[in-house]
């Protein structure tokens, strides 16, 4: 790949927000160069969201497709894709101005990293904005350092855009951390394609959530990551149609099943890391139980502790009874936590710092 030919594809993904999907592309288009490309894909939408985009005609290229989500979505984009550079964004989000610049200048000064990304800020429906999303998310203010090292300022890699202030870049391994929490938000994600298409990761299309999870893993197994500690996404909260809204049960059980997916199946990794792997596979094992568990569904719960020889002796035996009591039980452990918690002394001090 030719570094000076660094032009970006940006995809954008949307179902059924009309009324949302202009910001988006008005937040990307005062930020492309004269070979950068939009792609929107349209996942079969029931709304107005092609009239919506008849003004972008000559901006954008616009793809139609019958309804599939997010991941299925996200690979048609990468498929149509002409660019050596690849970035997404959803149709309720936006990109903030400066986004581009600074990450094609860090990946043209870096040519050994193959992806970059960004902490995030946030806007509610109430009008209610929080910065540091990722730090937030994370609890974890120092969140670069701790997932991929010390790092240096962005103005020792790449000139500062004018007006822009310094901040710190941490390029390092994701790979490892991203297996023990989600830590990209693909919004604020530019990665370069490989030298054939056939290369690039493809998102898993069968996962009802957190294709993005197993996306990102996927890449911080191919190479380097830089985490840019700064904003450069507004993400968007709001009660309107998304292409993945989940329950707890269904995201635990694609945690599991991305996770088998990339760690559990790189034998390279699991010659020295298997029982890093099994211990956060089992935590999210044991946390699918006991929510089988806690609703009552105990010929799931039941399958689920025959998988796992690791599984706690009292979830065992709790599995011998009728739903209806662990009903009750978790009910009544739920209240007994919730007022020791409230009585504890160091209560509010916890919730101030939470705050």
């Amino acid at each position: 790949m030719e570094l000076d030919n660094l032009n970006l594809s940006v995809i954008i993904t949307t179902y059924n927000r009309a009324g949302m999907i202009c910001r988006a592309i008005n937040s990307v288009i005062p930020q492309l160069t004269k070979d950068d490309e939009i792609i929107v894909i349209d996942d079969g939408s029931t709304d107005r969201t092609e009239e919506a985009l008849n003004n972008f005609k000559d901006k954008i290229i616009y793809r139609r497709i019958s309804h599939g989500g997010a991941g299925r979505a996200r690979n048609e984009g990468i498929e149509v894709a002409h660019n050596p550079l690849i970035g997404f964004l959803d149709s309720d989000d936006e990109w903030m101005p400066g986004k581009i610049r600074l990450q094609r200048a860090l990946l043209k000064a870096r040519p050994d990293v193959l992806f970059c990304f960004s902490d995030l800020a946030g806007r509610y429906s109430s009008d209610l904005e929080r910065h540091r999303l990722l730090s937030y998310w994370n609890k974890d203010a120092l969140i670069g350092e701790h997932i991929l090292g010390p790092g240096v300022p962005f103005s020792s890699i790449s000139p500062l855009p004018e007006g822009s202030n310094d901040f710190m870049v941490h390029i390092g391994d994701l790979y490892e951390k991203q297996m023990e929490r989600e830590l990209v938000s693909v919004i604020t994600l530019i990665y370069r394609r490989g030298t054939w298409q056939e290369d690039d990761p493809k998102y898993p299309e069968d996962l009802p959530t957190r294709e993005d999870w197993e996306f990102v893993g996927k890449l911080a197994r191919k190479g380097l990551a830089a985490y840019l500690d700064c904003e450069t996404s507004w993400a968007y909260r709001h009660d309107g149609p998304a292409l993945t809204k989940v329950d707890h049960i269904t995201f635990l059980d694609a945690r599991i099943k991305l996770l088998e997916r990339v760690w559990g199946a790189d034998t390279e990794y699991l010659k020295n890391h298997r029982e890093k792997y099994l211990t956060v596979h089992n935590n999210v094992h044991k946390s699918l139980i006991r929510e089988f568990l806690n609703l009552g569904r105990m010929q799931e719960a039941r399958k689920e502790i025959k998988k796992n020889s690791n599984i706690p002796m009292k979830y065992n035996l709790l599995g011998h009874f009728p739903g209806f009591m662990n009903r009750y039980f978790f009910k009544l452990r739920g209240i007994f936590q919730k007022n020791q918690i409230i009585t504890h002394p160091d209560f509010l001090a916890r919730r101030l710092y939470r705050l």
